[in-house]
């Protein structure tokens, strides 16, 4: 009798795709969950100048304490730079980044400058103020001293924002922000924020999910921005956190915890691979066409798949609960059954729901037993949820999921905790036309972000992404 074993369903994946994939080099994977843990805490620079330290609360990026009429700012990096494109391949790394954070003003209304995530040349000194500890000439300037590209969590307007509230932006070799989106927070009460960077090297697309709140509801939104990062930073970057508070305006910067991967983008320059001994070359456009037949099929097998072993969920969900028949559909050639679009929704968000409470192996069928691999399994389930993401632009690309799916050495991706649902924006109140009109705006202080302005660019966009609790 012909037995349909999970093991060997990685197996028979692993032997398909192993054709069309290179092995990734010159990888950068860290995961700091605790910064007072003597092993995680060597991994950290702090910039002698600066006013960076760890405290039992986390990574500290500039003083705990409330010193008037002071700039403070505050640098600090991972021990290790990041090889970010190579010259004479022209070879570009994607790259994930996730951290926990807080910015608090323990309960003053009147806070600044803000919270930075940066890759930047090596040696460089930073700035206060308005900087926000980047390599700007003065506090008060938007010259930049070195280059750098920074994600900018702002909590002042300055007269070169098109805020005058708190915001977040991506900056390329500039604090004006290239583009930029109202970021809902609640800064006076110090309430923890996460964020999640993404830079993909194929479409040049760095982008940005974070959180924040308001009243008691976690919103999420996003913004991203076309930009090719050899134009702009050289090969080799360090990467870290800066901040800088204001004289008058006080605030503390905290990272609880960071984690990062990086990877070469695989060759696309060879058209033929080699298979097994004995065997012809084949065309690597037959085998990616025939892959991509359907446009979601690393997605949808890898959660149709686990469908099909599932254990049965609550009562409500009974509707898309699996028969274990596979033995006969396969004989038949009928292949997994199809599931109703809304069915589909409904694996995907339980699914994540388990992943975001590191329980994701609870979703395999508890008759399996432990008759399977716990790492391959897990790995194929968070390349099924990327798959899925139902913002496209964090979709990776069918060689990338692959990628990732086979090579134990690829680091997984890094998704939110809990499912997102996306809420297209209404029209911006009002939009900024013309650079005279953004001269003119002279912010001085902190709005009520209830009073929310969005922007866009032509190569940007911002869409809101609501968390369901």
């Amino acid at each position: 009798m012909a037995i349909f074993n999970f093991q060997i369903l990685l197996y028979s994946l692993s032997m398909f795709f192993f054709c069309i994939l290179f092995p990734q080099t010159n990888s950068l994977t860290f995961n700091l969950t605790n910064f007072n843990d003597p092993d995680q805490k060597v991994n950290i620079i702090l910039t002698p100048t600066s006013e960076a330290h760890i405290s039992t609360q986390g990574l500290q990026i500039t003083t705990t304490e409330r010193v008037n009429g002071v700039l403070n700012v505050g640098k600090a990096t991972y021990i290790e730079s990041l090889h970010l494109w190579d010259k004479s391949t022209q070879k570009l790394a994607n790259f994930n980044t996730h951290f926990v954070f807080v910015i608090d003003s323990q309960e003053s209304l009147k806070f600044a400058d803000g919270f930075t995530f940066f890759l930047a040349p090596d040696e460089w000194n930073s700035t206060g103020g308005g900087a926000m500890g980047l390599p700007i000439d003065t506090p008060f300037s938007t010259t930049p001293t070195s280059r750098f590209v920074a994600v900018e969590f702002d909590t002042y307007g300055n007269p070169w924002d098109r805020f005058n509230t708190t915001h977040v932006g991506i900056d390329v070799n500039s604090i004006i922000s290239d583009v930029t989106a109202a970021w809902y927070c609640n800064i006076t009460h110090g309430i923890q924020n996460e964020a999640w960077i993404r830079y993909d090297s194929s479409s040049h697309n760095l982008s940005v999910v974070f959180t924040g709140s308001t009243n008691t509801t976690r919103v999420d939104d996003t913004i991203h921005f076309i930009v090719d990062l050899r134009k702009h930073l050289p090969e080799r970057v360090t990467i870290g956190f800066s901040a800088a508070t204001a004289a008058g305006n006080f605030e503390t910067h905290t990272v609880k915890s960071w984690e990062f991967s990086s990877s070469f983008a695989i060759n696309e320059t060879n058209n033929t691979v080699t298979v097994k001994p004995g065997s012809n070359k084949i065309s690597l456009g037959a085998v990616v066409g025939s892959v991509v037949g359907s446009g979601v099929f690393v997605g949808g097998f890898v959660l149709v798949g686990f469908g099909l072993w599932r254990r049965s969920r609550a009562k409500e969900e009974d509707e898309f609960e699996i028969e274990m028949s596979l033995e006969n559909e396969f004989e038949a050639g009928a292949g997994p059954k199809k599931f109703s679009y809304q069915s589909q929704m409904r694996l995907v968000e339980w699914v994540w729901d388990l992943y975001g409470m590191g329980r994701l192996l609870e979703a395999v069928d508890a008759k399996l037993g432990s008759d399977f691999d716990e790492q391959e399994t897990e790995r194929l389930m968070i390349v099924g949820l990327w798959c899925a993401h139902p913002d496209h632009n964090f979709r990776p690309k069918i060689r990338d999921a692959i990628h990732v799916l086979i090579n134990f050495e690829a680091p997984l991706p890094i998704l939110p905790p809990k499912p997102p649902a996306l809420s297209f924006s209404s029209p911006p109140l009002h939009t900024d036309t013309t650079s005279s009109d953004t001269n003119q705006n002279q912010f001085s202080g902190n709005v009520d972000s209830s009073k929310f302005i969005s922007s866009s660019t032509a190569s940007s966009s911002s869409i809101k992404v609501f968390n369901k609790e």
